[in-house]
């Protein structure tokens, strides 16, 4: 593999322009994507796009492409690989990433490898070719973890494309493909924290306010606003409101509905006078949300977050299948974590890796615990009791909302269901 090492990508695809038969990049490809109706997964579907990307881009040497125990015979002195058939000049982990996956610690297997034995293979293939090419290990260990992930699916695409009758293979196959896929989508995903996490933000980025700015928005929507500016300032808000004819003001600060603003931060004063809103552009601005979009400049993308939209974002995500993603709880305020954006941005977070949260525990919990001041007398001018069953309907609504801007600053694009 040292001999054949490619940096770039050649300018050939077929290797028989260096050898007489075997596999090419092509084979590869078509390989992958039939596996792709049997995966039956949005996550593996994407893990199998990064799969491909992967395949196309990586340095390339000469590999067996069918490297399994069978295929190499040993004695005491040496070790001979044989059945050639499939070689090629390919991405240099396919032929070690199949040796690795197909092994088990399990003596009735049909491969059987110590898994201190895998770890030392897998340090050494490193130190001894791979370092040597100026690949960082991190690089590496997801690189491998990729062709692992392919192979782990080999089972499952046999037993269901062709009904083969192998429950055992099956199971261990989509075990260990669901365990790789969660890994490799967990390393996209980064949990921040309050405004100073906006800032640090980066890829698609969702900004969470489930009490109450994003929860708002997601109503507003659904109660027919024609437009919805998100600000961070009050004089900014005000200024806007002077400039659009016939719009609507929200604003909040510490919870309080703001002098001189339409409507304070709350859904279920929204839902009393609903009819105010269809067709009209809504001016917004809190402590803590729209403070997390103006915030968040490091961002390719912007997604407004809250348990209402949950899943929406969830498989939005999953469509655009980004490289980073970044799910901001913004806190009170913006200063200080809260529950109800923490729980928000796991459950997204659990939707992703396809492993959902019981949010219906989760939010029987929350109600006592970050929701409890709906239910408080004493603050039931500021936070009425049926804002906490709006904010917390998980899931009720199909859409998306997203962050853009034009000359006025920000403004909130709805993006529906295909």
């Amino acid at each position: 593999q040292e001999h054949y090492w490619q940096d770039s990508v050649p300018t050939f695809s077929d290797p028989s322009e260096l050898f007489s038969s075997g596999s090419t990049i092509e084979d590869g490809i078509r390989s992958a994507e039939n596996r792709r109706p049997y995966l039956r997964s949005a996550m593996m579907e994407n893990i199998l796009d990064d799969y491909l990307a992967a395949y196309r881009n990586l340095p390339r040497t000469l590999c067996h492409d069918d490297l399994l125990p069978f295929n190499v015979l040993v004695n005491d002195e040496r070790a001979v690989l044989i059945d050639w058939e499939y070689y090629g000049l390919l991405p240099y982990p396919v032929s070690f990433a199949r040796l690795i996956a197909h092994t088990k610690e399990d003596p009735a297997w049909d491969f059987v490898m110590k898994e201190e034995d895998k770890a030392f293979a897998i340090e050494y293939y490193y130190e001894h070719l791979v370092k040597n090419h100026g690949i960082s290990y991190e690089a590496y260990r997801h690189s491998l973890d990729l062709f692992l992930f392919f192979e782990s699916t080999e089972w499952l695409y046999v037993c269901r494309r062709y009904r083969v009758d192998h429950p055992d293979r099956l199971n261990t196959s989509l075990t260990n493909a669901m365990a790789l896929a969660r890994k490799l989508t967990g390393e996209k995903i980064r949990i921040l924290e309050l405004i100073e996490g906006a800032k640090s933000a980066q890829g698609l980025t969702v900004i969470i306010d489930v009490f109450r700015a994003f929860s708002v928005e997601s109503y507003l929507t659904a109660y027919g606003a024609r437009l919805i500016r998100p600000v961070g300032s009050i004089d900014r808000a005000l200024e806007l409101a002077r400039t659009i004819p016939d719009s609507v003001t929200i604003g909040e600060r510490l919870g309080r509905q703001l002098p001189g603003f339409d409507f304070g931060n709350s859904p279920s004063q929204i839902r009393s006078r609903k009819e105010e809103i269809p067709d009209r552009t809504v001016i917004h601005t809190t402590s803590a949300g729209t403070q997390g979009i103006v915030n968040a400049l490091g961002a390719d993308e912007i997604i407004l977050g809250s348990l209402t939209m949950a899943r929406a974002i969830a498989g939005y995500i999953q469509r655009k299948n980004p490289s980073r993603i970044s799910l901001v709880s913004m806190g009170d305020n913006g200063t200080v974590p809260n529950e109800e954006d923490g729980l928000c941005a796991r459950y997204i977070q659990s939707l992703l890796l396809e492993a959902p949260l019981d949010m219906k525990a989760a939010t029987h919990h929350l109600q006592s615990h970050g929701g409890k001041k709906f239910f408080d007398p004493a603050l039931r001018e500021v936070y009425p009791q049926p804002d906490y069953a709006m904010c917390a309907d998980y899931d009720r609504f199909d859409f998306v909302l997203k962050a853009e801007t034009d000359d006025l600053g920000y403004l909130v694009k709805v993006i529906r269901p295909e």
